[in-house]
């Protein structure tokens, strides 16, 4: 082999090489990033374990921990760590407000004979869409167990929690949870406070209309705090943007398909109002919103 040769071959595969430990590094960054869990103590007895996967809440009540939501991976052993240093006893309830994974993969981590409660479609689809995670135990006893359809009131004594089931939107199954005494709602996936949001549309049934219809059927609940499926802790008022964005979205999905604009078309002449949010790194973004209303307005 000639000596230029050689040296070129050297140096590309010094650059192959730096190029995959740059890849590597970014997605170890975005890993720690994602499982990275924060504790937000809201009172005594109620904590929310940001990020990890889904936002978590967990009530500390007489009869053990109320979680609603339990993460994935890494964010689910932070949770139940976190849940653990509280001192206030085992999990005794799960509320899952959808059947994702990175609100659901932490179930398995819950003391045997826990109470599971979803919207009744939930467990269906964690079976179907997830089957290999749940086939077997501990998982398989830690599916939703109590199922319900369209409200369900829990009592805890100092506080109580209403369950309210969403028309399709997120997916086909999303519930809220309202704490009723402290006025806070704890929406799922409905909201992503700061960031675009997931439209599970195929396989998970989900709506961008509906996203609209769910979020005006939460803000008829009283509440004035917002726990978000991801992002920070929020206000009444951003579940209010949330909804409009939705609106916007969904009406010019309709007007994108009308003129045939193609995706890229679509996404470069997207007025201002769907454009002040944040991508959640290779999981939302505006292209991918506004794909999925116009898949919505096209009927696919």
């Amino acid at each position: 082999m000639e000596p230029t040769t050689k040296k070129t071959l050297k140096i590309a595969g010094a650059v192959s090489g730096g190029i995959v430990l740059i890849a590597g590094a970014l997605v170890g960054n975005l890993l720690i990033k994602f499982f990275h869990v924060e504790e937000q103590r809201i009172d005594d007895k109620l904590v929310v374990f940001l990020g990890g996967g889904g936002n978590t809440a967990a009530l500390i009540t007489p009869k053990g921990v109320v979680l609603v939501d339990t993460k994935l991976g890494l964010g689910a052993s932070r949770l139940f760590e976190g849940v653990e240093a509280l001192h206030a006893g085992p999990v005794s309830t799960i509320i899952n407000t959808h059947f994702h994974l990175d609100h659901t993969h932490g179930n398995p981590l819950a003391p045997a004979g826990v109470r599971v409660i979803a919207a009744a479609p939930v467990r269906d689809l964690l079976i179907q869409l997830d089957g290999d995670f749940w086939a077997k135990e501990p998982a398989l006893s830690r599916l939703p167990n109590a199922p319900f359809t369209g409200e369900e009131r829990l009592d805890f004594g100092d506080e109580t929690l209403r369950l309210v089931q969403m028309p399709p939107a997120h997916t086909a199954a999303d519930l809220v949870v309202l704490f009723e005494k402290r006025r806070i709602l704890h929406t799922g996936d409905l909201f992503f406070n700061g960031l675009y949001p997931n439209i599970d549309r195929h396989p998970g049934g989900g709506s961008v209309a509906g996203l609209a219809k769910a979020c005006d059927l939460a803000l008829a609940l009283p509440f004035d705090t917002v726990i978000p499926g991801h992002g920070k802790i929020a206000a009444r008022a951003d579940l209010v943007r949330a909804r409009d964005y939705y609106l916007e979205l969904s009406e010019y999905g309709k007007v994108a398909v009308a003129q045939k604009l193609t995706l890229a078309d679509a996404v470069s002449k997207a007025p201002e109002g769907l454009r002040h949010f944040e991508p959640l790194t290779g999981i939302t973004s505006l292209s991918g919103n506004i794909e999925a209303a116009m898949d919505e307005a096209a009927g696919k």
